[in-house]
Formats: C-alpha cells, sequence, structure tokens
C-alpha cells in the first residue's frame, strides 16, 4: 500500500473515530439529561413540609373569607398546561386546588379537574376586569355561563384573579346560593375581599421547594 493510500485510509480511520466518539457523547449527554429531567419531576411532584403547610394556610384563609361574607361555597382554580390542539395551540386548562362549603352544600372539585379554559371564558373575561363584584346569575344575558350557574344552583357570584408577577395564574371564586345572604355592603365586602386575595397570592408565589419568594 503506498504512502498516499495509507494516509487516506489513516483520514477515514480518524474521522470516524470521531463520529463514534461524537455518537458516545451525544448518547451519553442524552442520559444524563433524561436523569436530570426525571430527577426534577421527581422533585417537583414531591410534596413537601412547606407545601402542607401553605395548603392549610390558604385553606384557613378561604373558609374564614366564606365566614365573613356569608358565601355558600369558595374555590380556588389555577390555570395550567393541558396538551396541545391538532393545530399545535396550547390547551390551558383550570383545576380547583382549593374549596371551601358551607355545611351540606356539595364539594365539587372532584369534577372540576384539567377543565378547558375556553368552557367558562365568559367568566374570565370577569376574572381579567380585577374588580370584586357581585354579580346576580338573574341579571345575566342568556348565555353559557348563565346556564352553567343554574345548574349549580348559584344565585350570585364573585370572581377575582390570583396573580404572580404580573401573571393571572388562576382565580377565586365566590357563589351564594340564596340571594338573601348575599352582602349588602359593597365597600365593605370588596375590603374583606381584597385583603384576603392579598394573603393567598402571598401563600401561592412562594416557591414550593424552598418557601421563598
Amino acid at each position: 500500500m503506498s504512502s498516499s493510500n495509507f494516509d487516506v485510509w489513516m483520514n477515514v480511520g480518524t474521522a470516524m473515530a470521531g463520529v463514534v466518539a461524537g455518537m458516545l457523547a451525544g448518547a451519553s449527554y442524552l442520559r444524563k439529561r433524561t436523569i436530570l429531567w426525571k430527577r426534577e419531576e421527581e422533585r417537583d411532584a414531591a410534596i413537601t413540609v412547606e407545601d402542607i403547610r401553605r395548603y392549610g394556610q390558604v385553606q384557613e384563609l378561604i373558609t374564614t373569607l366564606r365566614c365573613q361574607t356569608g358565601a355558600d361555597r369558595i374555590q380556588i382554580l389555577q390555570f395550567h398546561n393541558g396538551g396541545k390542539f391538532l393545530d399545535g395551540s396550547p390547551m390551558k386548562r383550570m383545576s380547583v386546588t382549593h374549596e371551601s362549603c358551607k355545611h351540606g352544600v356539595a364539594y365539587e372539585y372532584m369534577h372540576m379537574q384539567a377543565v378547558l379554559s375556553t368552557l367558562l371564558w365568559e367568566k374570565i373575561e370577569m376574572v381579567k376586569k380585577d374588580d370584586p363584584q357581585l354579580h346576580f346569575v338573574k341579571s345575566l344575558a342568556d348565555s353559557t355561563l348563565k346556564t352553567y350557574c343554574r345548574s349549580r344552583g348559584t344565585e350570585a357570584f364573585c370572581v377575582l384573579p390570583i396573580k404572580k408577577e404580573g401573571l393571572v395564574i388562576g382565580f377565586i371564586n365566590l357563589d351564594w346560593l340564596d340571594e338573601e345572604t348575599v352582602p349588602n355592603k359593597p365597600i365593605d365586602f370588596g375590603r374583606i375581599v381584597e385583603e384576603h386575595r392579598n394573603f393567598i397570592e402571598l401563600q401561592l408565589s412562594k416557591d414550593h421547594k424552598n418557601g421563598n419568594q
């Protein structure tokens, strides 16, 4: 074999070795990333002592708010991802994460998990206004929202956004099943709801891994 042919084959061998080394390095990188992603998922899924404390505080806050406003049911709904539609647009969903009900009023959290946000877009439009206003169902125009409220026995409701760093991450929903129990002092009602909303935001905005904002 001539020296020129030998050099060619040496170059080919070197190139192939480089390709193999690159493939091995890539495979090793992917294995490490997969392990890292798995650990991150496990860490995110873990319930910490701080999580339990925060969940308990939020539950106490909404129960106190329910009692002070005479509401029959209070829920906190939080937005989250839920896959994609065929056109590639994201499926924005919401789930009830906290709920407090008056004695005898049915809980709904088990039926309100991963619900498409588009199904309650009318209520979300009200959430965006960021106004602790009482909405009477009888005064609503005929709509999906009015039908939905009637199906739940709701006579009046109030919604207020929950924000984190300026983004709306969910909302508080208060329901009254009897008009006679609806607060008749809007100013006092608004102040109470705003105060509780601020405390709820503070708890929900904390990093669940270390309890820091």
